[in-house]
């Protein structure tokens, strides 16, 4: 004999929400479609403010699985020779964005004067 298990799952409302600083929003090119393989509504805002990379780039170094913590903590060491822990090196990389920086048309660089004062 089967059974049938049915549920009852609520309607909640999706609420998404992005704030674009008015200095970006009055440079920027908004779009909206459909995507039709999905079905899903695609949303994009893109604009060109200055940015530009940071100077050092930080490597993390993690278990790559919750057991491999467990096993790197807490197993002797003949069994770690055996079975290792295996471990996954994050690289995090990071940008300066200055969005009150307005481009200028057909320039591709913004040049910033500043001066220090001891």
């Amino acid at each position: 004999m089967e059974t049938i298990v049915t549920r009852n799952i609520p309607i909640q409302r999706f609420h998404a929400q992005a704030r674009i600083a008015e200095t970006v929003r009055r440079h920027s090119k908004m779009s909206e479609y459909l995507d039709v393989v999905t079905g899903d509504l695609v949303q994009q805002v893109s604009a060109n403010i200055a940015m530009e990379d940071f100077q050092q780039e930080e490597e993390h170094v993690y278990p790559a699985t919750w057991w491999d913590a467990v096993k790197a903590r807490f197993a002797p060491r003949w069994f770690l020779r055996r079975w290792p822990a295996r471990y996954v090196t994050v690289s995090i990389t990071g940008r300066h964005i200055y969005p009150a920086l307005l481009p200028v048309p057909g320039q591709d660089v913004i040049t910033v004067y500043g001066m220090t004062i001891r």
